[in-house]
């Protein structure tokens, strides 16, 4: 497993998503390949829903800015259990990836969980050839592979849940 590494070739700011990131917060997912464009409407209620009160019901979304955002992520407890949250989304930009970005966005929410008494994180994402590079830094930085469930997100898309004890 690679430690976490704060790569000094990588911007290290890390803030707080404001009011007025919900565009990037689409751009980055399209970028991405997480989602299609078409979910406009799912990632602005979210961004809207993290907004009104988020982060009082314990949810986090970040933002890795050097003068303009190059990644996101969104991390949140996950319901009737006890220091166990959701690593809902971590995106980054094309040209920032593979240079520490999503590395240094991990280790700032690892960091807050912490912090936060957190023990246990979850991960959901694809069997998809498309998430194989989300697969191997989920690996990458100490995550297991939980559980798979077929079929899940559609016919042959597997769901794979990964964790890390924190």
């Amino acid at each position: 497993m690679a430690a976490i590494e704060r790569n000094a070739a990588t911007p290290t700011t890390v803030r707080p998503l404001r009011r007025g990131d919900g565009d990037f917060v689409l751009d980055v997912a399209v970028a991405a390949g997480m989602f299609p464009s078409d979910a406009a409407g799912f990632l602005s209620g979210m961004v809207e829903t993290y907004l009104e009160g988020g982060t009082e019901r314990g949810e986090r979304m970040a933002i890795l800015d050097n003068g303009q955002p190059l990644a996101m992520a969104y991390w949140r407890p996950v319901e009737a259990t006890n220091g166990t949250f959701d690593l809902t989304m971590i995106a980054v930009m094309p040209q920032a990836q593979r240079a520490g970005a999503g590395a240094t966005l991990l280790a700032h929410l690892e960091d807050d969980l912490r912090g936060r008494d957190g023990r246990l994180l979850l991960v959901n994402t694809s069997s998809g050839t498309d998430f194989d590079a989300a697969r191997a830094f989920y690996e990458k930085y100490g995550f297991i592979r939980a559980e798979t469930i077929d079929d899940y997100w559609d016919a042959g898309d597997d769901l794979i849940v990964f964790r890390k004890s924190l």
